[in-house]
């Protein structure tokens, strides 16, 4: 589960995250972050993505890297594609003492 606070993705919308795969580092853009109602001491939220047209990543497990997190494992879903690129999407439902209650 990843330890980066909701707080840090919403200050990443439009920032590019690297993908670490075998054949090299493939960057995605965070496009959006979606926060929904939870119960007290819970957090529901999803991130959407865009990756490039020509490279779609399998629903997996992957390693993400930012200067601003370090590298963290996170799952991710391909849920479309447009003219520029493919959407990926993370959901994310966790207590708050992942990231200490920080929002």
């Amino acid at each position: 589960m990843s330890r980066v606070p909701l707080s840090l993705f919403k200050e990443l919308i439009s920032a590019k995250l690297q993908v670490l795969l075998e054949e090299g580092p493939v960057q995605i853009e965070l496009i959006d972050v979606k926060v929904y109602q939870a119960s007290p001491g819970w957090e529901r939220f999803t991130l959407r993505l865009r990756g490039p047209l020509d490279f779609l990543l399998p629903q997996q497990t992957y390693m993400f890297r930012h200067e601003r997190f370090g590298e963290e494992p996170m799952f991710m879903v391909p849920v479309g594609q447009r003219p520029d690129g493919y959407l990926y999407e993370m959901v994310f439902q966790r207590t708050t003492e992942v990231n200490g209650g920080e929002n």
